[in-house]
């Protein structure tokens, strides 16, 4: 099975994907509005929560349930992501197609104008956001911001970033700052608000079972702000000055298990021709139970409670990563770093090669099986200006050679080495 999205350009900076299929007995439409990361992330953060609060004809809660149910317990949700320096403002409706349930032909109609009225007529009070709803809204914005660090994972991920692209707007959290929750004003948010949709590039997705020309029309009646839209935010590679040597960030917490991040910039992004090398590359380096990392570091020399890497592909990054105790900071750093040399050196067979090829198929293959995950597909596609649809990497991944794959890790450099540890450890 293909994935491909048909594309319809609806109006300057505002472009339609439609991908119908009857696989899903369901529909899902995204908008996303692009916008660069930057000093008003946390504006654009609480928006999609305020949105959702209420609108000009549905200003409760309560009222945005009942319609909910009126279209057959059609769902509305929205929220903010990040995908390189692109910050994406998306709302989603999904529910029931008409072709699988006893419902009248124009629901797809009603679904998608739902939608339209959470997204462009919001419920305002003398021409600002209405005060309780968001002073509730920032309230949980700040509670979700400071239990970021609770989930130690993500946490040390971004602080990995944070340390790595200092100066650069990839930096930035998606959720924003505390200090920034406080000065937003009702009248700022709209402002901001207005801004968005006026100024924004737009990428609207719609998956399922319906039928394309009945979404394409009812997607056109969005009312849509006249004006010329600023282009996409830039993508990567990452590109500051490289370090002369790697530098070292030690962070203490009170955390059960110690947390090392090394952070790697390997200069190869999603539309590089090179990328299906470099996945290749990660595949058989520590994507994987198979790999070089969790073998290696996990199962045989037993440092680790987890041993994985992970591609920014947007930013050129790679991320090696593994909790351990701290007494085992030198020896699974030296495990990690031989590992990534002997990548370089071409020192991986045959048969990692093939089980890493088997894994990739696995896992692009998935990609089918939920309407979130093929829009984040082509979404990242659109971000990086170049489409890799499943079938097409699969392809492309089959005729990687050996010495695609040395030369890609040829190209990976140690930037920023990050530990999480016990306060008061002594590191071995």
């Amino acid at each position: 099975m293909e994935a491909r999205f048909s594309e319809r350009q609806l109006a300057p900076g505002v472009t339609l994907y439609l991908w119908p299929t009857r696989q899903f007995k369901s529909i899902t439409v995204k908008v996303f509005l692009h916008h660069p990361l930057g000093p008003d992330a946390t504006q654009t953060a609480l928006l999609p929560r305020v949105l959702l609060r209420g609108s000009a004809r549905y200003p409760t809660l309560q009222s945005l349930s009942r319609r909910r149910e009126e279209l057959y317990g059609t769902g509305i949700d929205g929220d903010v992501s990040k995908i390189g320096r692109d910050h994406l403002m998306g709302l989603e409706v999904g529910g029931a197609s008409a072709q699988f349930v006893n419902a009248e032909p124009d629901l797809l109609d009603k679904q998608v104008e739902f939608l339209s009225e959470i997204l462009f007529h919001p419920r305002l009070e003398d021409n600002k956001f209405h005060g309780d709803y968001l002073a509730q809204e920032k309230n949980v914005l700040r509670q979700k911001i400071e239990g970021l660090i609770n989930d130690k994972r993500s946490y040390a991920a971004f602080r990995l970033y944070q340390e790595m692209c200092k100066g650069d707007p990839f930096a930035t959290h998606r959720l924003g700052t505390l200090e920034q929750i406080d000065p937003i004003t009702p009248e700022g948010l709209v402002e901001h608000y207005r801004r968005l949709l006026e100024q924004s590039p737009v990428s609207i997705f719609a998956v399922g079972a319906f039928d394309p020309s009945q979404v394409e029309e009812a997607v056109r009646r969005f009312p849509w702000p006249t004006g010329e839209r600023r282009p996409l935010p830039k993508a990567g590679p990452f590109a500051a000055p490289e370090r002369s040597a790697p530098q070292t960030v030690k962070e203490e917490q009170e955390v059960n298990q110690a947390l090392l991040y090394l952070g790697y910039r390997t200069g190869i992004t999603f539309g590089d021709p090179l990328y299906p090398a470099l996945v290749v590359y990660n595949g058989i380096l520590g994507a994987f139970p198979h790999s070089k990392l969790f073998i290696q570091v996990r199962e045989r020399a037993s440092l680790a409670y987890f041993a994985w890497t992970r591609l920014e592909s947007t930013m050129g990054l790679m991320t090696a990563s593994c909790g351990i105790d701290p007494k085992h900071y030198g020896r699974a750093l030296e495990l990690m770093q031989a590992q990534v040399e002997a990548m370089a050196r071409g020192e991986f067979t045959e048969e990692e090669l093939a089980a890493t090829r088997a894994s990739l198929r696995t896992s692009l293959r998935s990609i089918y099986d939920s309407p979130g995950a093929l829009i984040d597909r082509i979404l990242l596609g659109v971000v990086n200006g170049r489409q890799w649809p499943p079938e097409e990497m699969i392809a492309a991944i089959e005729k990687v050679t050996r010495d695609q794959v040395v030369e890609v890790a040829k190209r990976v450099k140690l930037d920023t080495i990050y530990f999480l540890t016990r306060r008061g450890e002594a590191q071995g």
